[in-house]
């Protein structure tokens, strides 16, 4: 047999093949229809067979696998038997041989069923610690798995999993590990995670991590097809593969290491969360909590680029709208992590509206929902627009003309949602106080700002008129109630009266964004010479000729009717009409 049809024969197809032709989801769960479905003496060989690397094959996989069925999933005390007892280690040499090839671990059929299968074991056995296993049962025994134990499953295992990351965030080293798998040897110390089937070390686990994200595109394909493609429970998982990382690199309350693998786990982590349920969603949320502060932010403050192909650019692109619009449930930290994970990931020229589109939607649904001061604090959707302005500070270095024809696209509904949320905290009639994130937000507002100012100066563009003929009134009105409160602070408003007369600086830098290098001047005059103000809103124009503004319809009506002057003979319009 020569080395091509031996590689086919033990690896299995390629993945993409492999996931096609076999369509192994676990919500289906069933076995390469050749075959019938394995005994328990069957899975039990398989089980032993992995520590006989040289006779391993992607079936040996697949067998095991099909305890994920509801009529062999009795059998599922097989990984806790005595024929698992050295079950975990060999799947973590098998997996290391195989990408020792110069294989990635979702290149074939082989390596993704293999990491199926640790995640299988990992999680059965962290159910079995904990009492949970019994839960499963009882689930199972309900019905709650028809054909497959995946729904069942992935429960049960969420309910665990968000008892053990709170339990880990709020006591960091003191928390019980134990419920984690983690016990200390008996002889030298060193630290394993459940002995009972094997055991494996924290760099074991660094290690799983960095082949599963140097696979990150191939993960991403997988989750595409469905939640189901990849295992039951996989949230938890990740959640076990954190805690393997924490235990080398620290814990929650302690002093965590700078280490690469933390921000692999958080991207894995983010992509995961583009096509899980909302219920693992909330469990990534734990996840990224848990990792480091640099590590939650790299993609912000880097703004790095994490698609590795022009395929996995489009996937990020699709999934990430899609998951913003669907997800009403998943938390706004969430949410703007993905926004600023998949900005610098796509391509701006043909994706970035759609996803900025997305998370304005989320921030109206939000506002929306906001009937109180208590609700907009807890909400801190402060935090969640400084993410617009990170990246769109990124693309007027990166693409001037395509900033501009953005903003011209979403500035309306982004200067609203912004102006309401720096005026809502003025609203309340309690002692004044704000968030660390509304100052954030200010001061990343000026350095936007001062970018864009830069953009101007070195670049030969100019916004259209038109786009400052429809910014304005918006920026206009939020300026003058910022001015108009400002007239009745005293000395014994002295934080509120420094909020407003800093906000209100602030947003003046922002007339820059519509202004270009010119000042507005004249095309903000109301074309009414009787108007009182000199410089106001301009949202009415004579709908006949076009070539006056005004502030209001009664001005508009009122110059239409002013003694001598000649825009009623002049222009053909009927009394009164305008468009704003």
């Amino acid at each position: 047999m020569d080395l091509a049809a031996e590689s086919k024969n033990r690896y299995g197809p390629v993945l993409d093949k492999y996931l096609e032709t076999y369509g192994l989801q676990l919500q289906k769960a069933r076995s390469h229809p050749s075959r019938g479905s394995p005994s328990r003496e069957d899975i039990r060989q398989a089980i032993l067979q992995l520590s006989e690397p040289e006779k391993v094959t992607y079936l040996t996989f697949e067998t095991i696998l099909s305890l994920e069925n509801t009529e062999l999933c009795n059998n599922l005390d097989l990984i806790l038997s005595d024929s698992a007892k050295a079950s975990l280690p060999a799947c973590f040499r098998l997996a290391s041989a195989y990408c020792q090839r110069g294989s990635s671990i979702f290149d074939h059929a082989y390596g993704f069923l293999c990491v199926k299968v640790i995640a299988l074991f990992v999680q059965v056995g962290l159910l079995s610690r904990s009492g949970y296993i019994n839960r499963l049962v009882e689930l199972i025994a309900l019905g709650y798995a028809q054909h497959s134990i995946f729904s069942a499953f992935t429960t049960t295992v969420y309910n665990l999993m968000v008892s053990l990351m709170e339990d880990q965030l709020d006591y960091g080293p003191s928390a019980r590990h134990e419920l984690f798998g983690w016990d200390k040897g008996s002889v030298s110390g060193a630290e394993t995670c459940l002995p009972e089937i094997g055991g494996c070390t924290a760099d074991q686990i660094q290690l799983l991590l960095a082949r599963l994200w140097n696979s990150r595109a191939g993960f991403l394909s997988c989750g595409s097809r469905g939640e189901e493609t990849l295992f039951p429970g996989f949230g938890g998982f990740l959640c076990w593969i954190w805690r393997g990382i924490a235990q080398k690199h620290g814990l929650p309350g302690s002093r965590q290491n700078s280490a690469t693998s933390w921000t692999q786990l958080v991207e894995l982590s983010i992509r995961f969360t583009l096509f899980c349920s909302d219920r693992d969603a909330d469990l990534m949320s734990f996840v990224l909590l848990a990792c480091p502060e640099y590590a939650r932010n790299d993609s912000i403050i880097n703004r790095t680029n994490s698609a590795v192909d022009a395929q996995d650019r489009g996937r990020i692109a699709i999934m990430t709208p899609i998951k913003i619009r669907s997800g009403k449930d998943l938390h706004i930290r969430v949410v703007d992590t993905l926004f600023c994970f998949a900005c610098p990931s796509v391509n701006y020229e043909e994706n970035i509206f759609n996803i900025f589109g997305a998370k304005i939607e989320r921030l109206w649904f939000e506002l929306d929902q906001i009937r109180s001061p208590e609700q907009f604090a807890v909400k801190d959707l402060p935090y969640f627009c400084q993410g617009f302005l990170h990246i769109l500070s990124a693309m007027q270095n990166h693409d001037p003309k395509l900033f501009l024809r953005l903003l011209s696209s979403i500035s309306e509904d982004l200067y609203e949602g912004m102006g309401r949320v720096l005026l809502l905290p003025l609203v309340s009639s309690e002692p004044f106080k704000t968030r660390s994130s509304l100052e954030s937000l200010k001061i990343l507002l000026e350095s936007t700002s001062l970018y864009v100012k830069d953009m101007y100066a070195r670049t030969r563009i100019e916004p259209s008129l038109e786009f400052p003929i429809r910014i304005y009134p918006i920026w206009n009105k939020v300026a003058s109630q910022l001015r108009f409160l400002e007239s009745f602070q005293n000395e014994h408003h002295e934080p509120r009266a420094e909020y407003i007369t800093t906000w209100y600086y602030a947003w003046s830098s922002a007339v820059i964004w519509f202004q270009g290098r010119e000042l507005l001047k004249g095309i903000l005059r109301c074309a009414y010479p009787r108007c009182p103000t000199a410089v106001d809103v301009i949202g009415f124009e004579c709908a006949g000729c076009h070539s006056k503004r005004y502030c209001s319809q009664r001005c508009q009506q009122a110059d239409w009717l002013l003694p001598g002057n000649p825009h009623n003979s002049q222009c053909a319009t009927r009394f009164g009409e305008t468009r704003s």
